[in-house]
């Protein structure tokens, strides 16, 4: 339509569309868009055990949610010890983590903790969840619990990338590195940004997600248009991480250089 207005439509699973534009469409674009959400519908239920409690998280390709934490209760039966309790207590807390995958639909369940408390732990997780039909994978860690959650963001992006999943935070810290480095091959901000872009010079543009919607008018489509054009790569980082926080710290977008920019006339 004239004027530059344009459309939103709700997508389905399943279901076939033809997008038909009298001036065409632009395949590179769809097909970057394709590419970059490929696999969007893997998720990951993270549940991190520890002797204190439960914290469940929900994982996507483009983000994580705390779905909250279920306290290990320390109170037991005549003639029970410890571990008796914290596995029947885990066992029950396990009760909410299956209505979480009965509502949420995970296609991976992701148990992390310290090696004791997995050692203790698995056989309880086992024989719970395995009867949901769910590929289970068993990270160990040092923490479990909520902290547990926050650690995994760091430490568990081989695990995700098995997955295909990226919380992005790898590129952030690059970002991060660089700019303590003060090599030239960073930069930081939207007018930064777009120099570097006009230049050819970026790899890989990284984006708050928050950001890419607040700034996603003209000012945000030329970026990707550019983007698209020298064929660099796009990252989107979701709000709610560590990553995301740290991103947001330094105005939402940044980019990692081929070479540096600021002899550049």
């Amino acid at each position: 339509m004239p004027g530059g207005s344009h459309h939103t439509m709700e997508l389905s699973y399943g279901l076939e569309y033809r997008l038909v534009k009298p001036n065409g469409i632009d395949r590179e674009f769809i097909g970057k868009v394709l590419d970059m959400f490929s696999g969007a519908s893997i998720s990951v239920l993270l549940v991190s055990v520890s002797m204190e409690e439960v914290a469940v998280a929900h994982i996507r390709r483009f983000g994580r949610e705390l779905l909250g934490t279920i306290p290990i209760q320390g109170g037991g039966k005549e003639g029970e010890d410890s571990l008796d309790r914290f596995r029947r207590s885990l066992r029950n807390a396990l009760t909410q983590v299956k209505q979480w995958v009965q509502v949420r639909r995970p296609t991976h369940i992701v148990v992390v903790g310290n090696h004791m408390t997995l050692s203790i732990a698995r056989d309880v997780i086992n024989d719970e969840l395995n009867k949901l039909g769910i590929s289970i994978i068993y990270h160990e860690q040092g923490e479990g619990g909520l902290a547990g959650i926050y650690e995994f963001e760091r430490v568990g992006v081989d695990v995700l990338k098995k997955l295909n999943i990226s919380l992005g935070q790898e590129y952030v810290d690059e970002v991060f590195s660089r700019l303590g480095m003060n090599n030239g091959l960073v930069a930081v901000g939207i007018d930064e940004v777009r120099k570097a872009l006009e230049f050819g010079a970026v790899e890989t543009m990284i984006v708050l997600d928050e950001t890419y919607k607040e700034r996603g008018g003209g000012e945000m489509k030329d970026l990707m248009g550019m983007v698209l054009r020298t064929r660099a790569n796009l990252v989107i980082i979701p709000s709610s991480t560590e990553g995301g926080e740290k991103l947001r710290s330094i105005g939402g977008i940044a980019a990692l250089l081929r070479f540096p920019i600021s002899s550049q006339p």
